[in-house]
């Protein structure tokens, strides 16, 4: 049997490997207690919600144990969908970063390369014929814009000129 003193003390064979088995055990052990009291503060906020309709609100329902058990168990089933929600969510985003993190000298490659093209290939592919001419419309149509607020800015300065 090994036992704590020789753990540290390191007279123990696998004395670093038993010490980190012991520290990951501590730590999940806390986590699932600080869990399981969260679900039960749930649980217990649901059980109260029948007497809170009944006495608080003045509604006509009747408590019966099996009610307030619905909703204790009701309050601990959503605090659980909660929690698999946000480690979901969590869990996302970390292997997210770590894609950008993986992705990034490709992504950067990218970036290098694309700019190369466009500086060697003379600046880029070529537009097509629908491309220049949906340009030329809009081009056509701000330049239009262009003209009346001009045409109002014209106007107003001639009505400030007739009222002085």
């Amino acid at each position: 049997m090994v036992l704590p003193l020789e753990i540290l003390t390191g007279n123990a064979g696998v004395s670093v490997y038993l010490f980190f088995l012991f520290i990951i055990f501590v730590v999940i052990s806390y986590l699932t207690v600080k869990f399981m009291l969260r679900t039960l503060m749930f649980m217990m906020i649901g059980a109260t919600f029948p007497l809170f309709l009944k006495y608080v609100l003045n509604l006509n329902i009747k408590i019966t144990a099996l009610t307030v058990l619905g909703y204790a168990v009701l309050g601990g089933v959503l605090y659980l969908c909660y929690a698999v929600l946000k480690t979901l969510f969590t869990t996302g985003k970390v292997v997210l970063f770590i894609i950008r993190i993986i992705s990034f000298p490709f992504r950067l490659g990218f970036r290098v390369v694309m700019f190369l093209v466009r500086k060697i290939g003379g600046g880029g592919k070529q537009k097509s014929r629908v491309e220049k001419e949906r340009l030329e419309v809009i081009k056509s149509v701000d330049d239009k814009e262009e003209e009346r607020e001009e045409d109002k800015r014209k106007s107003r300065g001639s009505k400030r000129r007739k009222k002085e």
